[in-house]
């Protein structure tokens, strides 16, 4: 992410102008300060320029918030969800262990593509979950009726499946992994580090 004088982000490309907005708001958001996405502007030039660029952040431009890219990776991994669920996550053949390895490079990883630059809402985060919690009700051939009926909680489908995490603690821990193999003299880098410091983790 390049800052100019005037407080302008610049990038060179539609993927690094999201992901330093994204930034940008992360870490304004630490300070105890925000970004008004009103009064945001932008401007894409060059000769390469497609109309797509314009629409530069995946995020929701008149709210500045991520229902636009968690509804778009909920669509993606559903699409992934449904080709593989009769020629795996349904066939008998395979094991439990087995799905939950392809659910977990396949599926995840088409839901929380990119999820280490999100800021998600806890709306957000509760339809990653809902998500999630269907899908693994599915394969483990656990009906709405039957969840209800038998008072199955979503904890309990989880440790059916045997792997406990939620969807925020899997975004929480991809978002370390990346901080962790920034650069130090990266900005999140360093407030992270100063953090732990702060917390006597360091």
């Amino acid at each position: 992410m390049f800052v100019a004088d005037d407080g302008a982000l610049l990038a060179s490309s539609r993927s690094g102008m999201e992901q330093s907005a994204r930034e940008y708001q992360s870490t304004s958001s630490d300070f105890g300060l925000t970004v008004s996405a009103a009064k945001t502007k932008h401007m894409v030039s060059g000769r390469t320029v497609e109309e797509s660029d314009s629409e530069l952040m995946s995020v929701d431009a008149a709210s500045g918030q991520m229902d636009v890219d968690v509804e778009r990776r909920i669509a993606k991994a559903s699409q992934t969800f449904g080709a593989l669920k009769k020629t795996v996550f349904r066939d008998k053949n395979f094991t439990l262990n087995t799905k939950r390895k392809v659910y977990q490079a396949c599926v995840l990883s088409a839901l929380l593509y990119d999820a280490e630059c999100w800021i998600p809402l806890k709306k957000d985060i509760r339809k990653l979950n809902t998500f999630h919690h269907r899908c693994l009700r599915a394969i483990l051939g656990i009906t709405n009726r039957q969840q209800w009926n038998e008072r199955i909680t979503s904890a309990a489908v989880r440790r059916k499946w045997g792997a406990e995490e939620l969807i925020d603690d899997k975004i929480k821990r991809r978002w370390l992994d990346h901080i962790a193999r920034m650069p130090d003299h990266r900005i999140p880098k360093q407030i992270f580090l100063e953090v732990q410091r702060e917390n006597g983790r360091m």
